[in-house]
């Protein structure tokens, strides 16, 4: 991992991931196996599991903040 990330455990078998160092989210289980990612992103501030099982992103972009699911 990049320096600069943001961990949030959503239960016990899932771990979600904000690494705001190299631009991406990622959810890990507990083996450490990528379960799900998105790349690409700018500046990445926070990623949170919703209860429809869908994860909302924000990013914080000079100027232009961005949010979506």
């Amino acid at each position: 991992m990049q320096k600069g990330y943001q961990m949030a455990t959503q239960d016990q078998n899932r771990t979600l991931i904000t690494e705001y160092g190299s631009n991406q989210v990622i959810m890990i289980d507990y083996d450490g196996n990528i379960l799900w990612n998105i790349t690409g992103l700018k500046i990445p501030q926070d990623a949170e599991l919703l209860t429809n099982g869908n994860i909302l992103v924000t990013e914080n972009v000079i100027d232009i903040g961005r949010v979506f699911e």
